[in-house]
């Protein structure tokens, strides 16, 4: 990717994210001022129509107090005539003030006069809460503290909501004493919601809460019978239900009033915040196509041309001529110091070449001394391997000798002084004889003894678990300390330096077991493990530290590990030792079995033929 697409790609991205950012800012800030705002103006609208509702209640209030203020309603209740009545009370009373009931009602609560009708139709209508023959005395619409008290609000009835009121009954001029009450009221029905509809220019409606259905509704009722005031909720048809209630005379719950608000303040937010992004998305690609042009006239164009003259550096030999000597910002100190760059890497080019040569003669200097090391290396593995057969074999021929030779002549020698000793006259002194026959006893068990020492036998003839088996046990006679050996079974079959070689090497590490372990008993394992031979060898001994061995090298137990290790290595054989102080000892060897390594000096001397000499 060029730097013009790169600039390109970063300054989209900046933009991008500077887009996202606005729009995440316009989301989760100043959207939900709108939302908020359309909550403000929501509550407002329902809060205009319970006020709607309760200036109709007050107007039902004020026409109940223009009646109940009259000296000729005053006279009526003392002395109730069919003249007051056929002149007030008629049908045409209820439908001129829109009314539904028209109670007139003496202290004590007795109807002195009442009916209650659909003023449209004119029907008489009969309520439960409205006995015709008198009022409870705990009837809520029969109190008053004063002349100009009021009880007015809703009352709900079997036919519905009513809005009504009730005054003191008293004379024209205001004055007592109280006579009696007057109460009127109007049902709330659908031709009045729809007069408060168009009073408030609020879509609203008005139900019972005792009507309220199970389901969104009654669950929003729960809300606002918890002490919330108003309840929102957001409709499928763009529109927002708001919900408040509105008590009755006893101040509990009796109307469920609903709002439908249509949602243009959260529309308008929308659109602010769509032409937000539009404007913000509008301005990126002005600013960034502004800023390519500045960047590819200042920026841009120079470093191609940097870019040019670096190219043709590599080609030239020589330095081309100085660009940007006049420009004093980044760009024209970069390429004077690319000048100076240059220059300074030309010299340090010819310095490098001569110190490369010396290097490379260095390099093969070095590497003849490591293949002459290595090589010493491998003469000194191949010899240590040739002189440990050749000891065994010497040892063997001693052995043998020892055996064949001078074993049998002692042998003979022996039966010779037998012989002797019985040609004797009986009560000749035979005892010279007798020590001397001793003497060649125990030469004879002492060559049996070295035989064994040097060369056993039984390593040839039975295998190496027999013959550790055979060392462990005369070892353990002879230094009171118990040893066993545990084989495993199965075939091991080894070339005869490997079982040389662990043979002198069990034998090396029982003994030091012996002087130094202070151990009270040595186990060795004689294993199989797949193509390997695996011999562990552990005591219970004080141990020792492992990682100071190497340092030790002058005292018999690191030189006794060192030189069974480096014995191993030529016949690819690993030792590892496990050790601490008052831990034990716990040290493998571990050789490949008969066909698995093949290393021999014939292989060095196909590797160095010319050096493999003397």
């Amino acid at each position: 990717m060029t730097l013009q697409w790169r600039i390109l790609s970063i300054l989209a991205v900046v933009i991008a994210l500077y887009g996202v950012l606005d729009f995440g800012i316009q989301r989760l800030v100043v959207f939900p001022s709108f939302l908020a705002l359309e909550r403000a103006e929501a509550e407002k609208d329902l809060t205009r129509c319970i006020e709607a509702l309760g200036r109709e209640i007050h107007h039902i209030s004020t026409v109940t107090h223009d009646w109940a203020a009259w000296d000729d309603i005053y006279r009526f209740v003392q002395n109730p005539d069919e003249a007051y009545i056929q002149s007030n009370l008629i049908p045409h009373s209820f439908a001129d003030n829109r009314l539904n009931i028209i109670y007139v009602c003496d202290l004590e609560g007795l109807v002195v006069w009442g009916e209650i009708r659909d003023w449209e139709t004119k029907e008489v209508i009969t309520l439960p809460e409205f006995p015709s023959g008198a009022l409870p005395p705990d009837h809520p619409l029969l109190r008053y503290e004063d002349y100009e008290s009021a009880v007015a609000g809703i009352l709900v009835t079997e036919r519905g909501p009513l809005m009504v009121a009730s005054r003191p009954i008293i004379t024209s001029d205001h004055q007592g004493p109280v006579r009696g009450f007057l109460i009127m009221g109007r049902f709330i029905t659908e031709d009045g919601v729809r007069n408060l509809v168009e009073q408030t220019r609020v879509v609203h409606h008005i139900q019972p809460v005792s009507g309220v259905p199970s389901g969104p509704e009654r669950h929003i009722l729960n809300q606002l019978h918890s002490g919330k005031q108003f309840a929102i909720e957001e409709a499928e048809d763009n529109l927002l239900h708001i919900y408040a209630v509105y008590p009755d005379l006893t101040g509990r719950p009796a109307l469920l009033i609903r709002a439908d608000i249509p949602r243009d303040i959260r529309d308008r937010g929308t659109a602010t915040l769509g032409f937000a992004l539009l404007s913000v998305f509008i301005a990126g690609l002005l600013i960034l196509a502004l800023l390519m042009i500045l960047l590819r006239s200042s920026i841009i164009k120079p470093l191609k041309a940097l870019t040019r003259r670096v190219r043709s550096v590599r080609k030239a030999e020589s330095a081309p001529p100085p660009l940007f000597l006049h420009r004093k910002d980044e760009i024209g100190v970069l390429c004077r110091e690319f000048d100076h760059m240059f220059h300074t890497l030309n010299r340090v080019h010819r310095g490098l070449e001569k110190a490369n040569e010396k290097l490379r003669h260095e390099v093969k200097e070095r590497k003849r001394s490591e293949q002459e090391v290595r090589l010493r290396h491998w003469q000194l593995r191949a010899i240590s391997s040739q002189l440990l057969l050749t000891e065994e074999r010497e040892r063997r021929r001693i052995a043998t000798e020892l055996h064949d030779r001078i074993g049998q002549t002692l042998a003979i020698i022996k039966m010779k002084l037998g012989m002797l000793v019985q040609s004797q006259p009986f009560g000749c002194r035979s005892s010279e004889i007798e020590t001397v026959q001793e003497l060649f006893d125990q030469v004879i068990q002492d060559a049996r003894t070295l035989t064994f020492e040097i060369s056993p036998p039984v390593l040839y003839e039975l295998g190496l678990e027999a013959a550790v088996r055979w060392l462990a046990g005369k070892l353990g006679e002879q230094h009171g300390m118990r040893m066993l050996v545990h084989d495993d079974g199965q075939p091991k079959p080894v070339a005869d330096d490997v079982r040389v070689l662990v043979f002198q090497a069990v034998r090396e590490l029982l003994f030091n077991a012996v002087k130094h372990s202070e151990a009270e008993q040595v186990d060795v394992y004689v294993q199989r493990e797949e193509d390997n031979l695996r011999v562990e060898v552990h005591d219970d001994g004080i141990g020792f530290d492992v990682s100071r061995v190497s340092v030790r090298m002058n005292q018999d137990v690191g030189f006794g590990l060192f030189s069974i290790r480096e014995r191993l290595v030529p016949l690819e054989g690993r030792f590892e030792v496990d050790s601490g102080p008052g831990e034990g000892t716990h040290i493998t060897l571990l050789m490949p079995l008969k066909g698995n390594s093949d290393i021999d000096v014939k292989d060095i001397h196909h590797e160095y033929p010319s050096r493999f000499s003397g």
